[in-house]
C-alpha cells in the first residue's frame, strides 16, 4: 500500500506537523523537533552519512539542510514572527504536498483532497512568500546586530542567517530566491549610479557587492 511504501515520508509529514503545533506553545522545543526533521529529511535524501567533503557539498545543497540552519539561527535568536514565517511556510507547504501525493493514491474523502489541492494550487505563491520573509529575517538580523551594538549572540545569528541566504541563493531547486536578489540588485545598481549617489557610498557598495559575489560562488561551489 502506499503507506508502507512511504513509511519514511509520512514520518518526516507529521514531525513536521508535531514541530509546527508546537512553535506556539512551546517555541524552542518546536524549533528543535523542526531541526530532527530538517536533518531526518537531509539524511534520507543523502542516504547516509560520509565524512567527505564532497559528502557535505551536496548534503548542504539540500532545501532541507538550509532550514536546518535556518532553524539554529531562530534558537540564537529572540524568536519572532518574521523570523517563524518561512518555517512555517516551509513546512506547511512540504505536508501539503505529501497529503496531496498520499490523498490522490488512497482516495480520501473528497472535500479533504479538494482543500488540500486548493493550498497545492497555491504553490508558486507560498514559495514567493516565503522567500519574501526569508529576505525579511535578514533585514531583521541586521537590525539587531546594529541595536545591539555588535553583542556576540547577535553577530553568530547573523552569521548564521547569512550563511543561510548563501545556500539558498545557490540552491537550484528553487530559482525564485536568486531572481528576487537579482531584482534588488538591479535596483541597488541603479541607485548608486544616480549622480547624487556620494562617492564613498558608491565605493562602499561596490566592495561589498564583490565580497559577497566571492562567498556565493565559494559556497555554491
Amino acid at each position: 500500500t502506499f503507506w508502507r511504501q512511504h513509511k519514511q515520508d509520512a514520518a518526516i509529514a507529521v514531525g513536521r506537523l508535531l514541530g509546527l503545533l508546537l512553535l506556539p506553545l512551546i517555541p524552542r522545543i518546536g524549533i528543535l523537533m523542526l531541526i530532527v526533521v530538517y536533518s531526518g529529511r537531509v539524511l534520507q535524501r543523502r542516504q547516509g552519512i560520509s565524512f567527505s567533503q564532497v559528502w557535505f557539498r551536496g548534503t548542504m545543497a539540500e532545501d532541507s539542510a538550509h532550514y536546518a540552519v535556518f532553524c539554529a539561527y531562530n534558537l540564537l535568536q529572540p524568536l519572532s514572527i518574521i523570523t517563524l514565517l518561512p518555517v512555517v511556510l516551509h513546512s506547511g507547504l512540504a505536508i501539503t504536498l505529501f497529503l496531496k501525493t498520499a490523498l490522490q493514491e488512497t482516495g480520501q474523502p473528497a472535500f479533504i483532497r479538494y482543500a488540500v489541492q486548493f493550498v497545492a494550487g497555491k504553490q508558486q505563491q507560498i514559495l514567493q512568500l516565503t522567500c519574501n520573509f526569508e529576505l525579511a529575517s535578514l533585514a531583521s538580523a541586521i537590525f539587531r546586530l546594529i541595536t545591539t551594538m555588535l553583542s556576540p549572540s547577535a553577530a553568530l545569528g547573523f552569521f548564521a542567517v547569512a550563511y543561510f541566504h548563501l545556500l539558498r541563493f545557490n540552491s537550484k531547486r528553487n530559482g525564485m530566491y536568486r531572481a528576487l536578489w537579482i531584482q534588488i540588485g538591479n535596483a541597488l545598481d541603479a541607485a548608486v549610479q544616480h549622480r547624487y549617489c556620494p562617492t564613498f557610498l558608491r565605493t562602499v557598495y561596490r566592495s561589498v557587492q564583490a565580497r559577497l559575489a566571492v562567498l556565493a560562488v565559494s559556497t555554491g561551489r
